[in-house]
């Protein structure tokens, strides 16, 4: 079990990073161009 979990956090955080990083490319990156545009 320790190794099941120890093999899954890895895993578990780079989906997390993954996902934060698509939404911060989606979200963030049209609101930081329109704030450096104007």
């Amino acid at each position: 079990m320790a190794k099941y979990c120890s093999k899954l956090k890895p895993t578990l955080k780079n989906l997390i990073v993954s996902t934060y990083k698509k939404v911060y490319k989606e979200k963030l990156s049209p609101v930081l161009l329109s704030f450096y545009l104007y």
